[in-house]
């Protein structure tokens, strides 16, 4: 007799995409305004991605777009890195690990302190 027709499994359906990264406003402060950057009239825009675990902590920082001073871009990274908090993405009932987002501080003697 032939040989009966293979077996056909129906994949299981997608797992729901993860909710929306959120940011905790009150967490997302300006950094300190580095005393020598603002002797030097240093300004500009610091640009960043950060990867943010499962607590909602920044545990990364990669600079992608320079202010143009070292200083103020490490000041941004440091400052963001120990200061800023998300609620972090949930799939499934659980948080997701590891997610990235654009981050951008601008640097402005104008709100120099």
């Amino acid at each position: 007799p032939p040989a009966p027709p293979p077996r056909v499994v129906a994949a299981a359906p997608p797992p729901p995409p993860p909710t929306k990264l959120e940011s905790i406003e009150r967490t997302h402060s300006k950094p300190p305004y580095p005393a020598i950057s603002q002797r030097m009239s240093e300004q500009g825009t610091t640009e960043m991605i950060v990867t943010i675990d499962k607590t909602g902590s920044v545990v990364a920082t990669e600079l992608t777009k320079s202010s143009g001073s070292k200083r103020l871009d490490d000041a941004a990274m440091e400052h963001v890195k120990a200061r800023w908090k998300w609620q972090p993405p949930t799939q499934n009932g659980q948080a997701v690990d590891n997610t990235r987002t654009a981050v951008r501080v601008i640097w402005s003697l104008l709100d120099a302190k």
